[in-house]
């Protein structure tokens, strides 16, 4: 695998340098430079797909057990900088300017409180989806057919977000139309998932891990080269740019003092057009920090939540959902609810979980307070087994 890293980063580097031009190109023609590229990284995962083909059933649910720590870590970085995050950043960034970071990095910090909080929590509990845990944690069939259907509900979500991306970079590149690049492009992510099961998605997210991290650091080694910043070290180079461009300093090199706003200029652009850079479906994450995050919360830390705390917090958080996506669709579609403008501000759809989220946890904590306790044996296997 490491001779397979090394390969993509020296012919990803040399095949993006033969082909800056041609990335900035929009629809409407095939790109010989950049297609290149994606077929040979196609061809890839599927020979890897091949390769690490399923032998057995623990192989396509949990990768055979065979992924090694530093493996895991790369494959989870590779899921976060996936087709909706890269397009999704992008668009945030276009849309909003220097004020975008804030979900950038909001996005990030709460991924690894995610993975220090409660991924190796729920692994010390023995359960690995959230209608198991659910179900077995606040001991209700009910809570166990509800939250799957949440997970379904947003996990189709957030894949339309992937699949549109990859529709949209297929048909960027091969210059097709929409409809048959996202039936490509998601027939060849499908193939080698169903030859080769987790074992395979998680190899071929680790060389994902790798072209993407390529695909971030090149530019700004450039940026920061071009523009006589900090270049060894990209991120503090990249760091004193943004702070530069936020204040309308002009960058060290340009003599004319224009205040440097495309650090990247045309000729280097990732994304060629606003089209390519869509903010994907925001109601997904918040949907899932209002519903579902609570119960995993409260369920691992706190032994006092019960299964009518847990009950009366999801109904608050899909209340809350509920409320914000509906005056959402129908501000976008023109009409107006009472309070449209208050409800829009303060539960936008893009960060309504910042008051949806605390309800929820509020009201399970009260309600589980006034209610019957959680069984004994429950809180024993959480003192005992999660958490030493």
């Amino acid at each position: 695998m490491k001779k397979i890293y090394l390969f993509l980063i020296l012919f990803f580097s040399a095949a993006l340098s033969l082909s800056a031009e041609s990335l900035t190109q929009l629809e409407g023609s095939f790109k010989t430079g950049p297609a290149i590229i994606l077929i040979a990284i196609l061809v890839i995962f599927v020979l890897v797909g091949i390769f690490f083909r399923a032998k057995d059933p623990a192989d396509y649910y949990a990768a055979g057990r065979k992924i090694s720590t530093v493996g895991s870590g790369m494959a989870i970085a590779s899921n976060w900088m996936s087709a909706a995050s890269i397009l999704g950043m992008a668009g945030m960034m276009y849309g909003f300017g220097y004020n975008g970071l804030a979900y950038v990095v909001g996005w990030t910090g709460g991924y690894v409180l995610l993975l220090i909080l409660m991924a190796a929590q729920i692994r010390k509990y023995g359960k690995y989806t959230a209608p198991d845990f659910i179900g077995d944690r606040y001991y209700s069939r009910d809570l166990r057919i509800v939250s799957a259907i949440f997970t379904i509900l947003i996990s189709f979500t957030y894949c339309v977000g992937q699949f549109g991306g990859i529709g949209l970079m297929f048909k960027w590149i091969l210059g097709l139309d929409y409809a048959w690049a996202v039936i490509i492009g998601s027939s060849v992510v499908l193939l080698y998932t169903l030859i080769s099961g987790m074992i395979g998605a998680t190899k071929n997210m680790q060389i994902q891990y790798v072209i993407i991290v390529s695909s971030f650091l090149i530019p700004v080694f450039i940026m920061a080269f071009k523009f006589d910043y900090f270049w060894l070290l990209p991120q503090i180079g990249y760091g004193a740019a943004v702070t530069d461009i936020v204040q309308g300093i002009p960058a060290p090199n340009i003599a004319d003092g224009v205040a440097m706003i495309n650090a990247y200029g045309h000729d280097l652009a990732i994304v060629p057009s606003p089209e390519f850079a869509m903010p994907w479906d925001p109601s997904t994450g918040t949907t899932a920090a209002c519903t579902i995050f609570p119960l995993f919360l409260l369920g691992i830390w706190w032994s006092g939540s019960n299964r009518a705390g847990a009950k009366a917090g999801l109904f608050a958080g899909f209340l809350i959902t509920t409320i914000s996506i509906t005056y959402f669709i129908v501000g976008l579609s023109g009409g107006s609810l009472p309070g449209q403008a208050f409800i829009s501000y303060w539960l936008n759809v893009w960060y309504f979980a910042w008051i949806g989220a605390p309800l929820a946890i509020i009201v399970n904590i009260i309600v589980s307070l006034l209610t019957s306790p959680t069984p004994l044996e429950i809180k024993k296997f959480l003192a005992e087994q999660v958490h030493n």
